[in-house]
């Protein structure tokens, strides 16, 4: 790989730059998502388990398994 190209910002500039990786994007940013930022769908997860369906249900109903799938690295 040569570099990177994001159409948007970046994060963790000084990983790159201290391994002479070349990014390219449009900005950086340094702040994470911890602490605002959280899952869509939790409170609806619950509503659906609470009344009865279950929760492998819920979560595919709401698309949490696709959050989790195997081999994506995540």
């Amino acid at each position: 790989i040569g570099g990177t190209v994001i159409d948007g910002v970046c994060r963790d500039v000084q990983r790159g730059l201290g391994l002479g990786y070349p990014i390219y994007s449009k900005g950086r940013f340094m702040r994470t998502g911890k602490d605002r930022v959280e899952v869509s769908d939790v409170e609806a997860i619950v509503t659906d388990v609470l009344a009865g369906t279950s929760l492998a249900d819920a979560r595919r109903r709401h698309g949490y398994h696709l959050l989790q799938r195997q081999g994506t690295g995540s």
